[in-house]
This record gives C-alpha cells, sequence and structure tokens, in this order.
C-alpha cells in the first residue's frame, strides 16, 4: 500500500469510488456493482463484478488516508466514509429484525420511531427517517421493506402478504395476474401468489371467489344491480345536477343513505358506518363535511391518550414502548393492555363529554391490536343511553350482512341490521344532492 501515494491510477479509482458513495453506508457489494457499471458500457458480467469488488477491497486498503472504512456485519461487509456510522449500524440492523417479526407489523410511524431511537447520538441519527427505514432493511438479515415503508420479514407467506394487502382488493379487474402484481408492488420479498387453484384458497377468506363468467375474483353479488359495488357515477357527465332523478340508481342509494345519517344522529344512538377499505379516507372527509364536526382518528389519539396515562400511572415511556413492541408474546403485554383500557377508557369519556354535535370516530385499527372489547361496549353503552348525542363508527368492512368487525379481529357490539350503515360509494361522490333537487 505504500506504493499508492501519488499513483494516478489509484488516486482516479480513488475518487471514482467516492462519487459513488452517495450514502453514509453501503454494502461493499453495491459498491462493486456501481463500480462495475461505472467501468462496462454493456450490463457488467460476473467476470467485470468480481473484478470491480477486488478494487474496491484494494482501495479500502490504501494508506495514509483510505476512502473509507468497512466492516463485516452479519448480512456482509459494508463501507462508510464515517467509522461511527459503521459501528451503530448493528443496532440499526437488529432493531429491524426484531420489527419485522413483530405480529402484528408495526405502523410506519412505529418504525420510523423505534429506529430513530436506535440510532440516537449516532450519525444515522442525522438521516431522513425514510432513509433511515431503507437502511436498516438492507443492513439487515430478515427485513424487508413494503411500499408503505413497513418493515416485514423477507420470504414471508403469501397468504399473509395477501390479508395484509386487503385494501387493493377491490374494482373490477381482479384477474390473478393483477392480484399477484398488486400484492408483489407492496410486498416485493414476499413469497409470490400461487397459481389457481391454490390462489382459490388463499382468496376465499378475502370474500373472493373465482368467476368463470368475467375470468377474475369477483365478490359474491358484484355484478347484481343491488350490490353494494356497483361502478361510480362518471364523473364525465354534462348533463346538469338539477336534471338527475330519482331514477337513478347511483342517486336513490345516496339519497336513501342521507336519509338513514340523518336519522341516526337524531336519534342519537350508536351507529356503525361500513364502507369499502379503500373509500374508508373519503368517507371520513364526507361524513365531516356533511355533519360538520372533526372526524377523530383514534389510531391518532389512543397513543396520546396512552402517554398521558402512563405519566399518571409514572410508568417509563420506555418500558411501554418495548412491551409495545414485543408484542402479544412478551412477558409485559398484559400490564400493557391494561394501561392501554385505562387510556382509551378515559379518551372515550372524554371525547363524549367534549363532543359539538354528532362524535364521528375513525380508524379504529388500534382497538383491535389491544382487543379493547369492553372499551367497545363501554362506547356502545353510553351512546345508547341517549345521554351523549349520536356516536358513528366508522368501520372499513364488507357488506356481508354480518356483524362488523374491526381489521378482522375484534367484532363490534353491533348486532342488530338497524345499528349499521352501509355507505354506498354514490353518496361519496354526492348523487343524492341532483336527487334531492328533483
Amino acid at each position: 500500500t505504500k506504493k499508492w501515494p501519488g499513483n494516478q491510477v489509484a488516486e482516479a479509482l480513488v475518487e471514482t469510488l467516492q462519487s459513488l458513495m452517495v450514502e453514509p453506508a453501503m454494502p461493499l457489494t453495491e459498491l462493486a456493482q456501481a463500480l462495475a457499471k461505472s467501468r462496462c458500457p454493456a450490463e457488467p458480467k460476473p467476470s467485470d463484478l468480481a473484478q470491480a469488488e477486488a478494487l474496491v477491497r484494494v482501495a479500502l486498503e490504501f494508506r495514509p488516508d483510505p476512502f473509507a472504512g468497512w466492516r463485516r456485519l452479519a448480512s456482509g461487509p459494508w463501507v462508510a466514509r464515517d467509522l461511527a456510522a459503521l459501528e451503530a449500524l448493528p443496532a440499526l440492523a437488529d432493531a429491524a429484525d426484531r420489527l419485522a417479526q413483530t405480529e402484528p407489523l408495526p405502523s410506519t410511524d412505529a418504525v420510523r420511531q423505534t429506529l430513530t431511537a436506535a440510532a440516537d447520538g449516532t450519525p444515522l441519527a442525522n438521516l431522513p427517517p425514510d432513509q433511515r427505514v431503507l437502511l436498516a432493511a438492507r443492513a439487515s438479515t430478515k427485513a424487508a421493506v413494503s411500499a408503505r415503508l413497513e418493515l416485514y420479514p423477507r420470504g414471508m407467506d403469501a397468504g399473509r402478504a395477501l390479508t395484509l394487502s386487503f385494501s387493493a382488493l377491490v374494482g373490477g379487474g381482479l384477474t390473478a395476474e393483477v392480484l399477484r402484481n398488486r400484492v408483489a408492488a407492496r410486498y416485493p420479498d414476499a413469497e409470490p401468489l400461487p397459481d389457481r387453484p391454490d390462489l382459490d384458497k388463499l382468496l376465499a377468506p378475502q370474500g373472493l371467489v373465482y368467476s368463470d363468467t368475467v375470468d377474475e375474483f369477483v365478490r359474491p353479488g358484484q355484478y347484481a344491480s343491488t350490490s353494494m359495488t356497483v361502478p361510480a357515477p362518471s364523473r364525465t357527465l354534462t348533463v346538469a345536477p338539477a336534471l338527475q332523478t330519482r331514477r337513478d340508481p347511483d342517486a336513490q342509494r345516496a339519497a336513501a343513505f342521507q336519509d338513514q345519517l340523518l336519522r341516526s344522529v337524531d336519534t342519537g344512538r350508536f351507529r356503525v358506518i361500513q364502507v369499502r377499505a379503500d373509500l374508508a379516507e373519503a368517507a371520513v372527509q364526507r361524513l365531516g363535511e356533511t355533519l360538520g364536526v372533526d372526524p377523530v382518528s383514534l389510531d391518532q389519539a389512543l397513543p396520546a391518550a396512552m402517554r398521558k396515562q402512563a405519566e399518571a400511572d409514572e410508568v417509563d415511556w420506555n418500558m411501554v414502548e418495548a412491551a409495545d413492541r414485543a408484542g402479544p408474546e412478551g412477558p409485559e403485554w398484559p400490564q400493557l393492555v391494561g394501561l392501554v383500557q385505562d387510556a382509551a377508557m378515559d379518551l372515550i369519556d372524554r371525547l363524549l363529554a367534549d363532543r359539538k354535535g354528532p362524535l364521528v370516530l375513525a380508524w379504529p385499527g388500534s382497538l383491535a391490536r389491544y382487543q379493547l372489547a369492553k372499551i367497545l361496549k363501554h362506547l356502545v353503552d353510553r351512546a345508547d343511553k341517549g345521554d351523549t348525542g349520536a356516536v358513528l363508527l366508522v368501520v372499513p368492512s364488507h357488506a356481508d350482512g354480518l356483524a362488523p368487525s374491526i381489521n378482522g379481529r375484534l367484532t363490534v357490539p353491533a348486532p342488530l341490521p338497524s345499528q349499521r350503515l352501509l355507505m354506498p360509494e354514490p353518496w361519496i361522490a354526492n348523487a343524492h344532492r341532483g336527487a334531492e333537487a328533483a
């Protein structure tokens, strides 16, 4: 290595490698691939890649000032300009592996928070949160990154990937190829969906069956005139709204739901609003606009209530987060659920006391995560006493006539059909306004 200082070839190599080091740390093999591509006019051959990797290893030995340091991690050799970044990588990779094995998969926000904590006090703390997630997954041995920046196990079971992609299993044209592409787009490192007939078995629990008539997967009754999934009203119509009449099926369904909604608000009781998962966000916004209220996201409100409860109970928040990451199999899970139940009870009572108009609750996934059946019952009981005003809980679900459940794991205590309102897509599109003007 003493011969390299002042050598023009060596200096050119170092300059090239420095320009290719676009990240604070990267696998040695990726740097070698980038070097090979910069040297080869066509796609590099295996021999080109091997030569490039050898050159990277030689350059790392240049003295007295190597362009970068390197370290062997469980996932392979990595290089970085800052040795402190290399020292911080194993903790970040281990955190990614733990998150990927958690049941259920942690949310994107939970992933960001955990990895931020793992990188605290290191050069990796200065990275943007999303870049840190990608880096952690690459440095890990078991974690992969979804399209929504979740961390999941590499080679994840196809059935689980399908279940987690539930919101993508909507609309028409669901051929086997379309489904396979949609799931792969979200979880590219999961097992690919199988061919039929094995695919039929995986889709049955999702309410999808194969139709020979249209050569795709459909929900029973999807193409019937009474289905809740009739095509959305065209947005290219030039007919004035006033010319629509109640003979329009979309307008009829929208007007019927509007009437049900207003009567439910007048009764001041608990109601579940069921809506297709892909329409949930638009549905919540439309409910807020129609009723003149701000919907409350339980998934956002509950963590803040948990932190408040932890402070009141003098519980270290780091212990709460650790128990949450460990999940239902962790030794502290029962204590965590107890704290969450107290926090959720206080949250519900405060929301009911502070409400101005109907209370619209949305995004209740956290209730299912912690199995807060008692909280749901408390909410229903309070509302049904008639002293709280109307409470509307928006639950993404199918119009299958069954009692709605949150994420398929927590049944909502609304057994009577009168307690459930099925929101049609035309109502979200305001098709009822034309019906009312007719």
